[in-house]
């Protein structure tokens, strides 16, 4: 996986980037009060590595710690693929197959999908999943601007549109550059 050959891969793995990004998804998930993701990319698909619920009533249990999913397929997954460099969501793409699984998103709708969230500067999964669900997932860099992970909130619709919508955008953005800072390799 040229993700984790970049040298920097190996300092996470050794560390365990959960434990470092424990706590960013936990205050995502309180102060969101709905359900916190943390995935990875492992080839060409994502992996939850893992997820926090808020206190909000109904909880979005969709993704479990483990669980893996083609890259582009749920707002952290997709955050990880759109935010990759264009020759490498190519090679992603091709070797995508929308007919795996019931209800994948065609490869026309990724690519929407992608240029949309490098337009947002964040990935927005509009129920594709669970009609009544939405996503929202942003990207995690290193100081290269490699994407090395990807946060994620998941709710029901009502509490992931308009001005909030943009709240949850913004809570998302300041942790991933929180975890970023953190994950960086100290001097």
């Amino acid at each position: 996986d040229p993700l984790w050959s970049r040298g920097l891969g190996d300092v996470y793995k050794r560390q365990g980037i959960k434990a470092i990004a424990e706590s960013a998804v936990l205050r995502l998930a309180q102060s969101t009060g709905d359900t916190s993701f943390l995935s990875v990319r492992s080839g060409h698909e994502a992996v939850c590595v893992d997820r926090k619920t808020g206190d909000f009533p109904i909880k979005i249990l969709t993704l479990e710690v483990g669980h893996r999913r083609p890259l582009g397929v749920g707002a952290g997954s997709l955050a990880l693929l759109a935010f990759l460099p264009n020759d490498d969501i190519e090679r992603v793409l091709a070797r995508y197959d929308a007919s795996a699984a019931p209800g994948l998103p065609s490869t026309a709708m990724l690519r929407e999908d992608i240029a949309a969230a490098r337009k947002h500067g964040y990935a927005l999964n509009p129920g594709r999943i669970i009609p009544d669900m939405l996503g929202v997932g942003v990207p995690v860099f290193d100081r290269a601007q490699h994407v090395v992970a990807a946060l994620s909130v998941a709710a029901i619709r009502s509490r992931l549109s308009g001005a909030r919508l943009q709240e949850v955008v913004a809570s998302l953005q300041r942790a991933a550059t929180e975890l970023a800072a953190e994950l960086a390799p100290r001097a």
